[in-house]
């Protein structure tokens, strides 16, 4: 049976493989020599618009494309799409005139807005009063994560302020992994709630810290006065919620008015996520921050249309690939000569911290001996929102940018390629993902 799937999957890989190459060469000879050739003379130049949206349709298509032949050999979809992001990581590279950047922030914003929101929707926190150890599970994770992380970075001669908010990026875990995982295999049990709740805690307070500790940069700037030290991320952090809590009440309202309506509230919330990632752009407030809180006061303000949320997780689902897609972009612009050793050191140094801690404190909580370290198996992703992070530092701070930014980045990546192996291992040896999901089609819209 495995060996008829490989050889299908062959099949179609190879035709993939075909349709893609001759897209790309048709799109590189367009434009790159289109305008010399003669016979192109009479055909209307192709403005750069065009161009994106060719771009944007065939990252959506070969991204879904080696999602499902990874299904099929039974390795998580998002490495799949991870893998495709990555050849047109390598394209971009090679044929400068296509940029992918542009599409790669602005729809990797958008689709982790969906993620967020979807995490948002599955997280109870009433949970806490029923199981306090939660929060002390978090709270240990987190911080022997932080402690191990700045460790190693300083023993790498990593300057302080650069350690301290790498630590602190790194304790998040990435929300698009789990949830993309949780749907894929309809992982459900204690596991599962506790991973998700556990994804959302630290993603929240990795965001927080990260925007917090832009004033410490600022302290250390002898231009700088005084008072912008207190001022600058508290604009960061408060902007960033009042807009989450501004949006979210206005929908509210809307609904009020017009009525609670399926259709309706699907547009509703593809609105708020793009009008909030729109005024935090323009207001330089912390994007991955205000579409966590949007995610989550949303949810919590409307609990009881779980299936709104499920159906627009289900309507957004080309976003999430494009997310994944580009997140794996990142994989080509990594200097794994340079970076790839200091970044792998991270990364174990990570992955043990986050193992042992929750392993150790979840046993309170009555989890058994094995699930509560699968638990911290399962918390090893970093992706798009550590990697939007990194991107707001540097664009903050260039000295960040040059420093930590490439070991980082290089981290993200091992940890996007291994993290989702890691989690799915962690939640089918933990016995609460159903049978043979990994390859229904349908998985994906689960």
């Amino acid at each position: 049976m495995i060996y008829s799937d490989l050889v299908g999957c062959s099949g179609r890989m190879a035709a993939a493989i075909r349709f893609c190459a001759i897209a790309s060469a048709l799109s590189a000879s367009t434009f790159c020599f289109g305008p010399s050739l003669p016979m192109f003379d009479t055909l209307p130049r192709i403005d750069a618009s065009s161009l994106w949206l060719a771009l944007v349709a065939l990252l959506l298509l070969c991204g879904w494309v080696a999602g499902e032949l990874a299904a099929r050999i039974r390795l998580p979809r998002v490495i799949g799409y991870a893998l495709a992001g990555g050849v047109f990581g390598l394209l971009d590279h090679s044929l400068p005139m296509i940029d992918l950047h542009g599409p790669a922030r602005l729809l990797g914003e958008i689709g982790l807005g969906v993620l967020l929101f979807d995490l948002g929707r599955r997280v109870d926190f009433s949970r806490l009063k029923r199981d306090p150890t939660l929060a002390l599970t978090a709270v240990a994770e987190m911080g022997a994560t932080f402690v191990v992380c700045f460790g190693i970075l300083r023993l790498l001669d990593v300057a302080t302020p650069w350690a301290a908010v790498a630590a602190v990026i790194a304790m998040g875990t990435s929300p698009g992994v789990v949830i993309s995982m949780v749907r894929d295999v309809r992982a459900q049990g204690q596991v599962t709630e506790r991973l998700l709740w556990l994804t959302a805690a630290n993603s929240t307070v990795a965001a927080l810290m990260a925007t917090l500790l832009a004033g410490w940069f600022h302290a250390g700037q002898a231009s700088t006065p005084w008072h912008m030290v207190v001022v600058q991320p508290l604009y960061l952090v408060m902007g960033s919620l009042l807009l989450a809590a501004l949006v979210a009440s206005a929908i509210s309202i809307v609904v009020w008015v017009i009525g609670k309506n399926r259709t309706r509230r699907l547009l509703l919330n593809l609105s708020a996520i793009l009008f909030t990632l729109a005024v935090a752009r323009a207001l330089g407030l912390s994007v991955p921050l205000s579409l966590l809180a949007l995610g989550l006061i949303t949810h919590h303000q409307n609990r009881r249309d779980d299936r709104a949320s499920e159906e627009f997780g289900e309507m957004a689902l080309p976003l999430t690939v494009l997310f994944f897609v580009f997140v794996g972009t990142s994989l080509a612009s990594v200097d794994w000569l340079r970076y790839g050793w200091p970044a792998l050191v991270l990364v174990a140094a990570r992955l043990s911290a986050k193992w042992l801690a929750t392993g150790l404190v979840a046993r309170l909580s009555g989890l058994t001996f094995g699930h509560s370290f699968r638990l911290g198996l399962g918390l090893t992703p970093m992706s798009g929102l550590s990697l939007m992070l990194v991107a707001d530092m540097s664009r903050l701070y260039p000295g960040f940018a040059s420093a930590m930014a490439g070991i980082l980045v290089a981290a993200i990546a091992l940890c996007g390629l291994l993290g989702p192996l890691v989690t799915h291992f962690a939640l089918v040896q933990s016995g609460e993902a159903a049978p043979d999901e990994m390859t229904r089609p349908e998985a994906m819209h689960g």
